[in-house]
């Protein structure tokens, strides 16, 4: 079954068609920027916590970073996160 649209209708669903690419373009910057803050702020966490354990002498604790859960126990611990 085909639907025949007057000007007015067409204008109307291209406008439609239009603004949902404006709003998911948007959505898809806001994603990119979130992201961008938020590895920015880990990064930050991390050295942070890297200069902690530094100057508490704890260095041979930098190499145990590397396991995810040690470090985000420590993060939390500091309240850097």
């Amino acid at each position: 079954m085909e639907v025949k649209l007057d000007d007015k209708d067409r204008k109307e669903a291209n406008m439609c068609a239009i603004l949902d690419q404006i709003e998911n373009k948007g959505i898809e910057t806001g994603k990119r920027e979130g992201m961008r803050i938020g590895e920015n702020h880990g990064i930050q966490s991390v050295s942070k916590l890297i200069g902690i354990l530094i100057q508490q002498g704890r260095t041979g604790e930098l190499e145990m970073l590397r396991d995810q859960s040690y470090c985000k126990e420590l993060l939390n611990k500091y309240h850097l996160l």
